[in-house]
This record gives structure tokens, C-alpha cells and sequence, in this order.
């Protein structure tokens, strides 16, 4: 009997308007690539050796928090363009893993 383990997940999400959005990856590659318009919040938290996440937001209030644990990278990126904006992100490397976020914040009128 053969077994399956999963080494990486990758999610892409491109709803133009819906609720609340989790994301929640556990694997040893975990991407995740996100794009909202007039959406709500966007989570997503990352567990393994190599996370990277990417949100985009349009509309009138973006928020997106990200939440990364790794070992060897955890890289984050967020641009948001709206009047009242909220980016957060948290990122804990063990032993010599290398931490990389980028937040680009446009104000519309």
C-alpha cells in the first residue's frame, strides 16, 4: 500500500466580493496568493519550512493580516488601495530562517 504525504499547498482566491476570508496552511511549502475587490477581511496563517503570501485589496476598507511560522523563509506581501486601511503581518523564523515583508498602502479619495 502506497502513501500520499502532501508537501506543499497552494491556494489562489480571486473573489471580486464575498465574507471574511481564512486561510490556514500546514505543509512544508505553503503559497498562498490572494486578490479582493470590496471584499472583507483576508487572514491567512502559514506553518512550514517555506511560506510566502501575497494580498491584494481594493475597495473601500482592506484589511488583511498575515501570520507566518517557518524554518527556512517566511516571505509576505500586501498592497492595498482604499480609504481606510488595515495590514498586518507576524512572522516567526526558527534557528536562521530569513523574514521578508513588504506593505504598499495607496489612500484613495
Amino acid at each position: 500500500m502506497r502513501r500520499v504525504i502532501f508537501l506543499a499547498s497552494l491556494v489562489t482566491l480571486l473573489p471580486l466580493s464575498a465574507g471574511a476570508e481564512t486561510i490556514i496552511q500546514n505543509n512544508a511549502i505553503n503559497i498562498a496568493a490572494v486578490v479582493r475587490i470590496n471584499g472583507q477581511p483576508v487572514n491567512v496563517t502559514q506553518n512550514g519550512a517555506y511560506n510566502y503570501a501575497g494580498v491584494i485589496q481594493a475597495g473601500a476598507r482592506p484589511s488583511a493580516t498575515v501570520n507566518q511560522t517557518g524554518t527556512v523563509v517566511n516571505a509576505a506581501g500586501i498592497a492595498q488601495s482604499g480609504r481606510h486601511m488595515v495590514a498586518n503581518v507576524s512572522q516567526y523564523g526558527h534557528g536562521r530562517a530569513s523574514n521578508f515583508a513588504v506593505i504598499a498602502q495607496h489612500r484613495r479619495r
